[in-house]
């Protein structure tokens, strides 16, 4: 298989990833909503606090469900954009009070199939931002 059918097999996949993680985003802010107003009604006397303690905790499966699946995504969408890159630097020294950022912005890791980075040195009060940025 070339490397441009790699590629071609990667980017649906990397698009999924993004698909799946935007609709956890939205579902988890759903969610989230839906403990407030939990929260109301248990203030409410005319609730009944059983029903309300066991939604309640449904929720909270939920949330924690919906922050999984999303800590897995962002997992997923590094390794399937380090997968694209093809890219070397090497030999990177910041001078003091300076600032580097070595690699690529995300925007082009598709058209990029591999990074190797190596020897990056910062100096006194120097940040350096390494990788897909």
């Amino acid at each position: 298989m070339s490397d441009e059918e790699k590629l071609a097999l990667l980017r649906p996949l990397h698009d999924e990833v993004g698909r799946l993680e935007a609709e956890a985003q939205r579902e988890r802010q759903h969610a989230t909503e839906l403990q407030q107003q939990l929260q109301q009604l248990e203030l409410d006397d005319n609730e009944d606090s059983d029903d309300v303690e066991f939604t309640q905790s449904e929720v909270m499966r939920q949330v924690e469900t919906y922050d999984q699946l999303l800590a897995s995504c962002a997992i997923a969408s590094t390794q399937i954009q380090a997968l694209q890159a093809n890219q070397q630097i090497g030999h990177i020294t910041t001078d003091d009070y300076s600032k580097a950022t070595v690699g690529m912005p995300a925007s082009v890791v598709g058209k990029v199939r591999q990074q190797v980075i190596g020897s990056v040195s910062t100096t006194k009060h120097s940040e350096a931002k390494v990788g897909i940025f």
